[in-house]
């Protein structure tokens, strides 16, 4: 039989959600290029969500014409 846990899991959620945001910190500030490379891929990927907004409003103007 496993042992009862003493915290709930949604305290368990937040160390780790916390526990993960320290780590990232810790690795962006001892790895620039690592920082870099977030950024870039950040920058990218809301480009590309950007492109697709203009996109899908193009072709529903284009459709209510």
């Amino acid at each position: 039989m496993p042992a009862k846990l003493d915290i709930t899991d949604t305290e368990r959620y937040e160390r780790r959600k916390q526990a993960t945001k320290e780590w990232r910190q810790r690795k962006i500030l001892s790895n620039p290029e690592y920082h870099e490379k977030l950024k870039k891929n950040n920058r990218d990927y809301f480009q590309k969500i950007k492109e697709g907004m203009k996109k899908e409003q193009e072709e529903e103007k284009l459709k209510s014409i």
